[in-house]
C-alpha cells in the first residue's frame, strides 16, 4: 500500500493529536510515516509494515524475554529444549524477532505454571 504524501501528512497529525494513545506506539507509527527523530527510510518502512500485516506486533528477543520474566539466554534455551513454541520473524541479516501473540500466549502459560507451584 502506497500512501501519498498529503495521506501522510493527515496521519501525522492524527498520531500528534492522539494523547491518550501509547507514546511508543506513537513514536513507531511517526517512524515509519517518515517523521520525528527516528524515521524511517520510505523503502524500510514499506517493507515493516507488510511485516506487521503478515504477522501483527513482532518483539525482539530481549523485548519478548522481559514479558517472559526470563533472561533472552532463558527465552533461547526453552525454544530450543522446545519448552515454549515461538514463530521467529526473520528481521534481517543475523536479526530475530517473535510473534507478540506467541509470547502473550507462552506468558500466560508461565503465569498459570508460576501460580500452581507458589
Amino acid at each position: 500500500m502506497v500512501l501519498s504524501s498529503t495521506t501522510k501528512c493527515a496521519l501525522v497529525i492524527l498520531i500528534k493529536a492522539d494523547g491518550a494513545a501509547d507514546r511508543d506506539a506513537r513514536a513507531g507509527l511517526l517512524a515509519l510515516l517518515g517523521d520525528g527523530p527516528s524515521a524511517v527510510p520510505e523503502k524500510d518502512a514499506a517493507s515493516m509494515l507488510r511485516l506487521v500485516s503478515r504477522h501483527g506486533a513482532v518483539l525482539s528477543p530481549a523485548e519478548s524475554a522481559a514479558v517472559l520474566g526470563v533472561t533472552r539466554q532463558t527465552l533461547y534455551r526453552w525454544e530450543r529444549k522446545g519448552q515454549i513454541t515461538l514463530n521467529r520473524v526473520r528481521l534481517g541479516f543475523r536479526r530475530v524477532g517473535f510473534v507478540a501473540s506467541d509470547v502473550e500466549r507462552e506468558a500466560e502459560k508461565i503465569a498459570v505454571l508460576r501460580a500452581s507451584t507458589a
